[in-house]
């Protein structure tokens, strides 16, 4: 599974029953709620950003952290072994799931 970042976002679902939940939940409020479901589309509503050099350097520098996060983790995301990286030292003691054990993507 070496997908990366902007196919992960550009495969997000844009029709099933968590995005038609919230679309009901956006009647009520407002303008509270979008489904961004394109890497590009979610950089743009996140920064509000409209200079497309800008947007560019963005998505590139996303790209980058998110393959230094997974190679950091040395597991892709979703899989159901624990990483075997240690803490930053600094870092807080991981908290437990439900399942006894925590999975970092």
């Amino acid at each position: 599974m070496s997908e990366s970042i902007y196919e992960l976002v550009d495969d997000l679902p844009s029709r099933n029953l968590t995005v038609f939940a919230l679309n009901s939940l956006d009647t009520f409020l407002p303008g509270e709620w979008d489904n961004p479901v394109s890497f590009e589309h979610t950089i743009r509503v996140v920064t509000r950003e409209r200079d497309e050099a800008l947007i560019q350097q963005i998505g590139e520098r996303a790209i980058q952290l998110f393959t230094i996060a997974r190679k950091a983790t040395n597991a892709p995301c979703g899989s159901t072994k624990p990483s075997t990286t240690p803490a930053a030292p600094w870092a807080p003691p991981p908290s437990p799931t439900k399942w006894g054990k925590r999975y970092r993507c």
